[in-house]
């Protein structure tokens, strides 16, 4: 699959036809890691959606509602505006027009998470142990790029990786919304391919200028004078 994404940005064709194909390519790889369950093979639409909501492994997966727990009175939220953080030398933070409420840090919610691991064992989750353990391996992964430039200067902020299990929410960049980055063989033809893919989809955000990591801005936001990253939960069984 990234021998097709590579030759597919290079080609020549003009931009909806290479979005098209690249949107081909993406869910050919969500179908091969998740469609586990079953063969898919009736060509015509209807049958083909019916077969994909039966052969995702992603039902055996559930999760309840969720019950704030504490503070029990009710579920704070604060109002943060976005921050663009720069990878250059003075690592420049542009505050964006954009303010969104989010759940107070120190929240805490209950919920139930059913895994059918009949289901789930086609993909290595035989457990919530298990499960847990993909969740954090991948925060590691997501994160370890932006750790790398951004880290000596926002230390108390990467800080709070190390309890993180997932990213839930806006505002948490490119890196929790795509596979891209999971199939590329090294950070570097990663960033290279990413830099052709960004440039493709959003024309005027000058991409061919991330030099050390596409996308090249570190998203953050303020709460009182700490920097904080957006979305991070921990996930504990109880």
């Amino acid at each position: 699959y990234w021998n097709d994404l590579k030759r597919e940005m290079g080609s020549s064709l003009k931009q909806y036809a290479k979005e098209k194909n690249l949107n081909r390519i993406i869910n050919a790889i969500e179908e091969k890691a998740l469609l586990t369950l079953q063969e898919v093979k009736d060509a015509q639409a209807n049958e083909r959606r019916k077969n994909k909501m039966s052969a995702t492994v992603m039902r055996g997966i559930l999760i309840s509602d969720a019950i704030c727990t504490q503070p029990r009175s009710q579920t704070p939220t604060i109002v943060v505006q976005k921050i663009d953080v720069s990878p250059d030398k003075n690592m420049n933070e542009k505050p964006e027009p954009i303010f969104r409420e989010c759940i107070s840090p120190g929240t805490e919610f209950s919920a139930t998470i059913t895994l059918d691991t009949s289901m789930t064992s086609t993909i290595g989750i035989d457990s919530f142990e298990a499960l847990q353990k993909i969740l954090n391996r991948y925060i590691n992964f997501a994160y370890a790029k932006q750790h790398e430039i951004f880290g000596q200067r926002y230390q108390n902020t990467f800080r709070t990786l190390q309890g993180a299990s997932l990213v839930l929410g806006g505002g948490t960049g490119f890196h929790t919304k795509t596979l891209i980055r999971s199939i590329a063989p090294d950070e570097e033809e990663a960033r290279r391919v990413i830099v052709q893919w960004l440039d493709t989809a959003f024309h005027g955000h000058t991409h061919s200028v991330d030099h050390k990591i596409s996308p090249r801005k570190l998203k953050i936001t303020h709460r009182s004078t700490q920097a904080e990253l957006m979305g991070l939960c921990s996930l504990t069984e109880a």
